[in-house]
């Protein structure tokens, strides 16, 4: 079955997407333990709970999320002004 170039195309912006996620994910998962274990959020003996790791999964997701958006409103100004 052949796809269409319309599913060709998000076929082809899922597979970014998730190049992107799994790179993203890697990157802000140290970083926002850090930032959670500092927030006050959870006590010492809660770091490592499912509660935690949920928590920590969470704010990963969501700030991949913001990150995808953002790059994908800017890349091509910041191409434009910076490059050209």
């Amino acid at each position: 079955m052949m796809l269409s170039q319309e599913e060709f195309e998000a076929v082809k912006n899922e597979a970014r997407y998730t190049e992107f996620v799994n790179g993203m994910e890697r990157l802000l998962k140290m970083k926002i333990i850090d930032d959670l274990t500092e927030s006050g959020i959870f006590t010492d003996d809660e770091f490592g709970s499912l509660d935690w790791n949920q928590s920590v999964m969470l704010v990963t997701e969501s700030m991949t999320r913001t990150l995808w958006d953002s790059y994908s409103d800017n890349i091509g100004y910041i191409i434009d002004e910076e490059l050209r």
